[in-house]
């Protein structure tokens, strides 16, 4: 009998030692997320990508995260629309007690798994919205929100996700119409920094995905504005993280 009785209390110590605490929790990260609503990204195929990334991105966090998103519109800056914001707690447990423990790791687990549902519910109602017609797309002004909330956080791991076209259409550019040729881009970068428009996005990661042009060359060229851009905002924006999927979110 004793045998069998610690037979049995093998997988609830194994249980047990699989719970993450405050104390074996990788480095917190707060995720943006950034989602442009204009109408060339209107698309019932699209918005479901979208939905669909973000729950790839949502796998992904971990008690003690924060995750916010807001959305991309022609006036982006001046009237910022949070869609979610929502930190995690980390599993603190009352007692040494095996089973009491356990107990209240199920009970913890049960409501992160009901917070990111609800998440996941008000993101999918926010994208399938299609009751307000957004004309333009102003994503460098949709930056100074996201550097907003990066510095109103105090977790050290900053990532930034943008779901768009990335094809600028504001007041100031339009990347449908524009040469980005290596002069311009530095040309519009340089007029940004000289207007105090540049956004502090210093240690960022930056993943963007949903890009997307007319022809290659002009998928190149927009992409390379990116890079450039993100690049004097002191952010960080690789090549194998732009593009039209998401290949992966390992943070």
């Amino acid at each position: 009998m004793r045998k069998t009785s610690a037979i049995c209390m093998l997988p609830l110590i194994a249980h047990l030692l699989s719970c993450q605490t405050a104390d074996d929790n990788p480095p917190a990260k707060v995720v943006c997320l950034l989602f442009d609503f204009s109408e060339s990204t209107n698309f019932e195929k699209t918005r479901k990508i979208y939905a669909d990334n973000f729950r790839a991105i949502l796998s992904k966090i971990n008690p003690g995260d924060e995750v916010t998103a807001a959305t991309i519109t022609e006036m982006s800056v001046a009237e910022p629309e949070l869609i979610v914001k929502s930190a995690f707690e980390v599993f603190h447990p009352t007692s040494d007690n095996l089973f009491i423990k356990r107990a209240e790791q199920d009970d913890f687990e049960n409501k992160i798994k009901a917070a990111k549902d609800s998440l996941c519910l008000a993101v999918d109602s926010a994208l399938m919205n299609t009751t307000r017609k957004i004309m333009r797309t102003d994503i460098m002004s949709s930056l100074h929100v996201a550097e907003r909330i990066f510095k109103a956080s105090h977790r050290p791991k900053k990532i930034l996700v943008i779901m768009s076209d990335m094809i600028e259409d504001s007041e100031s550019y339009n990347f449908e119409k524009d040469d980005l040729s290596s002069q311009r881009i530095d040309q519009i970068s340089e007029m940004e920094k000289q207007r105090g428009r540049t956004p502090d996005l210093t240690g960022v990661k930056i993943y963007a995905i949903g890009a997307t042009a007319k022809s290659k060359e002009k998928f190149f060229r927009i992409r390379d504005f990116w890079l450039n851009y993100f690049h004097s905002c002191g952010a960080d924006l690789a090549n194998e993280n732009y593009g039209s999927t998401l290949v992966g979110f390992e943070e």
